[in-house]
């Protein structure tokens, strides 16, 4: 349904490579999964496929990308500046007439009273903006699904809502996530787009294993190409050293006959023929041989380079009588304490208040001159 053939695509203002040579079939039920490390062009493959006119301002590519007659529903990971200006109830009237929407609606635990509001979507929160296109996409019920990180910003409901859609549903999808349990109980295939060798050569790696089969796979054949490559590397500097021994025995060999029994020069010639037939095969057999390969992390969470703080220091301490956006009460009687290194997980339904309380926490901090 969707045919990549050879496609390369690279930043139209330097000629950055971001993907070289990548060809993928994607099929009815086909759950494929783009993975890869941040500004790897991921998004950028995305839009080449569902955007191309609006990708041409920014990128360059060749190949040939085919999916006529089958519509593509494309959700975005951003939205842009005019759907957030748009009010919710004009951008949700046309999917109103299908009873549908309320019970997805229902499964994103999602009030449908959101529906029928005249507040842009700016003014939502990223959890509820991201359910209402979600809702969209569905109801508009295209025949392959492109989703640019579907989970970002919703809550629990919301994810689990990501997760069994993507499981359930016929068509095929193609998807970008970096939540490793929404891709380890949805994909039937892996699209891993790396920059390697410092960020100089884009790869490509398209793989028919679900996420964890493909880790341990990636990993394995990452370590076991090196090793072959490292004893390529040494039987070759074996070989090359052998090699010289012998011309140089060959070159001493020649300098004496040639003085003292001119008649057997034929004969060495014939050998320093050899030798250095010999030299140009090693060579040619060197630039065919395995090849040390590079990686990059799978997926980076950075919290566990940040650096410690004493067990006892106190970081934040919170006591709100009420959380508001203007004369919305998002929350009450909010109580934290926060000290060293505690981790703590804020969770809740989207639109209850969980960025403007970052936010807020956040100032507070700001202020702080024993905190960096």
């Amino acid at each position: 349904m969707l045919q990549i053939k050879d496609l390369t695509v690279s930043r139209a203002r330097d000629g950055y490579p971001l993907i070289s040579k990548l060809s993928f079939n994607l099929h009815k039920g086909d759950k494929l999964a783009l993975i890869g490390a941040e500004g790897n062009g991921k998004t950028a493959l995305l839009r080449v496929i569902c955007q191309p006119e609006l990708a041409a301002s920014y990128l360059q590519w060749e190949g040939s990308i085919s999916h006529k007659p089958w519509r593509l529903g494309y959700l975005e990971q951003e939205c842009s500046q005019a759907l957030l200006s748009q009010s919710v109830s004009d951008f949700i009237l046309p999917y109103l007439e299908d009873a549908d929407i309320f019970r997805q609606a229902g499964q994103l635990d999602l009030d449908p009273a959101l529906f029928y509001v005249s507040r842009p979507l700016s003014q939502l929160s990223g959890g509820e903006r991201m359910k209402i296109r979600l809702l969209a996409l569905i109801m508009d019920r295209p025949d392959i699904y492109i989703l640019d990180e579907p989970g970002n910003d919703l809550d629990l409901a919301g994810i689990a809502f990501v997760e069994n859609l993507i499981q359930e549903l016929q068509e095929p999808v193609l998807y970008v996530s970096l939540d490793e349990t929404l891709l380890e109980r949805t994909a039937t295939g892996i699209l891993h787009i790396e920059q390697i060798w410092r960020r100089t050569e884009a790869r490509a790696s398209f793989s028919g294993l679900g996420f964890r089969d493909y880790q341990k796979a990636y990993l394995y054949n990452y370590e076991k190409q090196n090793q072959l490559a490292a004893k390529a590397e040494a039987d070759y500097q074996k070989q090359r050293r052998r090699h010289l021994e012998i011309q140089d025995k060959v070159h001493r060999d020649q300098i004496n006959i040639s003085r003292a029994d001119p008649s057997g020069g034929r004969l060495l010639k014939k050998k320093t023929h050899a030798v250095k037939s010999t030299g140009r095969r090693m060579e040619r057999q060197y630039e065919n041989r395995i090849k040390r390969t590079d990686r990059e992390d799978l997926l980076d969470f950075f919290l566990a380079d940040m650096p410690g703080l004493p067990n006892d220091k106190d970081l934040l301490r919170l006591e709100l009588e009420q959380l508001r956006v203007g004369d919305r009460l998002l929350a009450k009687d909010i109580r934290l304490h926060v000290r060293g290194n505690e981790r703590i997980g804020l969770t809740g339904t989207n639109g209850c208040g969980k960025s403007t309380l970052l936010a807020l926490i956040r100032d507070q901090l700001s202020e702080r001159r024993d905190l960096s």
